[in-house]
């Protein structure tokens, strides 16, 4: 009888130490959380206004919901124990769990992938249109214009993919458009999902944890883009890898580990080119173009690189973050090279180009975002 009472007060003490523990440990500090890893604003602490009550209640619940103690922690272990023992995303609408620890987006870069929501033949149409008028504008101050378009990561990895996912379509968004392009305009369409789906089959070309591709990835793609514009000027020369010193090392980032709070199990390595000799470019003089208001990553805007005394072109490229890589290797080939990260927007900066006076302009776009153009039409002259 006694060992029953005792047993029922045990689990009335445990039970009740269970529910003050938050409590107690916001105001005496037993265990300190961790920063959030979310990547959004948290609910600030609203103001208590007697005379406006009506909307405290749901906006303090709001704040409290994102700083009650010891929060980030627990959403930590729970993801952690969602990834490590069911191989279960915590945020399947955000993060797919691939196998040998390879992480995917969700939404539209699985979409892609897999053919959902393909383009309807007016919105090939709509899309080729506008980067026809794209060319007339460059072309217009005496430039060459192309077009990359940027492959996703399961459509060049898709080896780690789980077997749940089944394709409706072999043709991913950026292969169909480039499809239609090639067939329907005299835009010069920089195709790199062919060659670069051949050398993932032996290589590792996009990081595990990230949905960017890697510096070799980037190395590739820089030669195939410099290959095709060489038919149209001889001066550039695709890089040789035998001039660079290749080390794998540990890789901190991740923009998909983040989503799960950064775990430690899931490791990555990056690919560090270290050239033989010293790189022809070096950091260039900048024009600080104004960055927009809206433009989230100002210190990331405006890049550039020259090869002094060089006779060759001039390059502008305007990209979104798949840009940050390439530029380097791009950089080789050029006299001035420019990259300006102008977002997801895709939009030709008609004043940074009177500016820069460039002989190249080049295009770069995400195969997610493509449709993101229809957002930042071109007004036809």
């Amino acid at each position: 009888m006694k060992h029953t009472l005792f047993r029922s007060y045990f689990l009335v003490l445990v039970f009740i130490g269970i529910i003050s523990f938050p409590f107690l440990n916001d105001r005496f500090h037993f265990i300190n959380d961790i920063e959030s890893f979310e990547n959004r604003r948290i609910n600030q602490e609203p103001d208590f206004n007697i005379k406006k009550l009506d909307p405290f209640p749901e906006a303090f619940e709001k704040y409290y919901n994102d700083t009650f103690s010891l929060r980030n922690r627990a959403i930590l272990i729970f993801n952690d124990y969602n990834a490590l023992v069911f191989q279960k995303s915590p945020f399947p609408d955000k993060v797919i769990i691939g196998t040998n620890k390879w992480l995917y987006l969700a939404g539209k870069d699985i979409d892609l992938y897999l053919g959902r929501d393909r383009f309807t033949n007016d919105e090939l149409k709509a899309l080729c249109k506008e980067l026809e008028l794209k060319k007339k504008v460059v072309e217009s101050r005496n430039c060459k214009f192309y077009v990359m378009i940027t492959p996703g990561k399961a459509v060049v990895h898709p080896e780690n993919i789980p077997f749940t996912y089944h394709r409706l379509n072999e043709q991913s968004w950026g292969e169909q458009l480039m499809e239609y392009m090639k067939t329907n305009s005299s835009i010069n369409v920089i195709d790199l999902h062919t060659q670069l789906k051949e050398k993932a089959k032996s290589q590792t070309l996009y990081y595990r944890v990230d949905n960017h591709w890697n510096s070799l990835g980037a190395f590739y793609a820089a030669n195939i883009a410099i290959t095709e514009m060489s038919r149209d000027d001889k001066r550039l020369q695709p890089l040789n890898m035998s001039n660079y010193t290749l080390e794998k090392k540990v890789f901190k980032g991740g923009n998909i580990k983040q989503i799960l709070g950064n775990p430690e199990y899931y490791h990555d390595t990056e690919v560090v080119f270290t050239p033989r000799v010293p790189l022809k470019a070096t950091v260039a003089p900048s024009m600080n173009h104004p960055v927009p208001h809206w433009f989230p990553y100002p210190w990331e805007y405006e890049f550039e690189n020259e090869i002094k005394n060089s006779t060759n072109p001039k390059l502008l490229i305007f990209s979104d973050s798949f840009g940050a890589l390439i530029f380097p290797f791009l950089s080789e080939n050029f006299s001035r090279t420019v990259k300006i990260f102008g977002g997801w927007s895709y939009i030709i900066n008609e004043e940074i180009m009177d500016k820069e006076k460039p002989d190249v302009v080049l295009l770069v776009i995400h195969e997610p975002f493509i449709r993101n153009i229809f957002e930042n039409l071109t007004k036809p002259k």
